[in-house]
């Protein structure tokens, strides 16, 4: 008998089944634990490699978007060729390392494209999963008394979760995230509820646990207090309510196209302005969170900023960043500074200034341009137009309307954060994306979870 026959035999089935456990975990710790989901991630990898070499692909689904994977490997190239004009090459080599899941995950999800197809809606669940527990704990320790929760922060680190901050306003800057960075979790709570969208419409969740769920993770966000999260939430919520209300509209029997769209219209806009109101009004941690946003750009209105501790002023280094990042731009639009040069590039511009705040880019298409240039961000653009565009022409009405969620929620983040630079977050954006477009295989325009909606 020969290896390939003996590995057919008795290895690939085995490695199969870990495989399908590593999917799970990898979804499942993103929320929990960087260190597990990147272990996870080069496990995986190994299993993808073996699968490669011993039988190739094996499954080629003629809808799978190929294209898709490509560019995240060239998006994946423009670091490594970044490289070759940074200063700092010791840095670039880390952030082009810190970027490596452009490279694995796509090749991952190829290799298994048949455990990814029929198990995706499962390996999503487990990202809820994961995300619904870290929410548990997190609302748990908010819930105790202060100076219970001051008692046993000490202890924390021991169980390998984040520190708890000392000396920080927790309800103008936002609750205690135990397990990865707050900013992050809260980007993972906006998905998972997103998600959840899906998987009710879908009839992949029952209505009343998820129900639950959204509860969970709207509080959760709230008193987490992620700006950016909370904002994207709201936005990809909207293409979910837009698409409910449509659904809705088109059992009623109104007079002309007309008069459906200008019901939908003021509809939306009621929600959109409703909700953020209700919220601003009536939730402390809403209210409290927010002014301090209204207090920051008036300090930087009326330039006495500098009287006060301004480096915790979170809005206030936005604005700083997404203003030196475009100093960069200016000065290299084509190339960008290099791999490794940004933070260094940035420091130069915040000196000049006079600013006294950690370098950031709070924008991640600022940061990608001022970074790799003209071709990296006409690249990621690609990325985002490439699954859209792979969703549209294959996927039904349920996976376009989960897909653009995703985008506009994307979207958001990235105008007032650099998410991708965060190992977790950075992981999750191309999970999402190489999944839901294989998706498209299972639930095609044709599939029965169409048709049944469809009819209903």
């Amino acid at each position: 008998m020969s290896l390939k026959q003996i590995f057919h035999t008795y290895i690939e089935p085995a490695m199969v089944l870990l495989s399908h456990i590593g999917f799970m975990v990898l979804m499942a710790s993103l929320p929990l634990s960087k260190g597990t989901s990147s272990v996870t991630l080069g496990i995986v990898t190994g299993f993808s490699i073996l699968f490669l070499l011993f039988s190739g692909l094996t499954h080629r689904p003629t809808n799978y978007p190929y294209r898709l994977t490509y560019l995240f490997w060239l998006f994946f190239g423009c670091y490594l060729l970044g490289l070759l004009y940074s200063n700092q090459i010791g840095i670039g080599i880390k952030v082009a390392y810190k970027q490596n899941a452009y490279l694995l995950i796509p090749f991952i999800v190829l290799v298994g494209s048949s455990l990814v197809k029929w198990h995706g809606v499962l390996y999503l669940k487990w990202f809820v999963w994961g995300t619904a527990f870290a929410c548990l704990v997190t609302v748990s320790l908010y819930l105790l008394p202060v100076e219970v929760l001051q008692q046993i922060s000490g202890q924390l680190p021991r169980w390998g979760l984040n520190k708890f901050p000392q000396g920080v306003q927790l309800e103008k800057f936002g609750f205690y995230a135990p397990f990865i960075d707050r900013l992050s979790i809260s980007y993972f709570i906006s998905l998972s509820a997103i998600t959840c969208c899906w998987l009710i419409a879908a009839r992949q969740l029952t209505l009343w646990f998820s129900f639950i769920l959204l509860i969970l993770f709207l509080f959760t966000s709230l008193i987490l207090g992620g700006r950016g999260g909370q904002l994207g939430l709201l936005a990809g919520l909207m293409i979910w309510i837009g698409y409910a209300m449509n659904k809705g509209l088109q059992r009623i029997s109104l007079r002309g196209r007309l008069l459906k769209q200008i019901t939908l219209l003021a509809l939306m806009l009621t929600l959109v302005v409703g909700i953020p109101y209700v919220l601003f009004n009536h939730v402390p941690v809403v209210w409290e969170r927010y002014n301090q946003l209204f207090w920051e750009l008036s300090m930087l209105q009326n330039n006495t900023y500098q009287t006060y501790d301004y480096q915790h002023f979170t809005s206030l280094r936005r604005i700083c960043s997404w203003i030196g990042s475009w100093e960069l731009i200016k000065h290299n639009p084509l190339l960008g500074v290099g791999t490794g040069d940004f933070r260094y590039e940035m420091q130069k511009i915040y000196l000049l200034k006079g600013w006294d705040i950690p370098v950031n880019a709070h924008n991640q298409l600022l940061q990608i341009w001022a970074t790799i240039g003209l071709a990296g961000i006409v690249l990621f653009c690609s990325i985002i137009f490439a699954f859209l565009r792979h969703l549209y022409k294959y996927g039904n009405s349920l996976l376009r309307v989960f897909g653009v969620s995703i985008i506009v929620f994307y979207g958001v983040v990235f105008l007032f954060d650099s998410a991708l630079n965060m190992q977790a977050s950075h992981m999750t954006f191309v999970l999402f994306l190489s999944m839901l477009a294989l998706q498209t295989t299972r639930f095609g325009k044709t599939s029965a979870i169409e048709n049944s909606n469809e009819t209903k």
